[in-house]
């Protein structure tokens, strides 16, 4: 439930930031699924892997602990899951909402 909202909000926010709808899917499939599947096998994304929200898409392999054993990266979990989760949807919701009424008032 999380990670749809989530991903909602992403999308939502580089909607508003492109304008464009071909922009906006091809950033949402790069950072959404790119930084899913590379998680576990890029150095640099297994050591921040806790703070990404898309560590957490596969539920399953997070609460069995499976991606914190290939990330070799013991603060993958559930408790982290949620917390970035939370974290990076009100982050991307309040900047949607902020370039909105930002581009409201400046043509005014």
């Amino acid at each position: 439930m999380l990670s749809s909202c989530f991903v909602v909000t992403c999308v939502y926010f580089f909607a508003v930031l492109t304008k464009k709808s071909l922009t906006t899917l091809l950033l949402n499939l790069l950072i959404l699924i790119g930084t899913n599947q590379l998680t576990s096998s890029v150095k640099l994304l297994s050591k921040i892997g806790q703070y990404l929200p898309t560590s957490y898409f596969n539920g399953v392999s997070v609460s069995s602990g499976r991606l914190s054993f290939l990330a070799k990266n013991p603060q993958i979990n559930e408790a982290h899951g949620i917390e970035a989760l939370i974290i990076w949807t009100i982050f991307f919701g309040v900047a949607a909402f902020s370039v909105q009424y930002i581009r409201q008032h400046t043509r005014n």
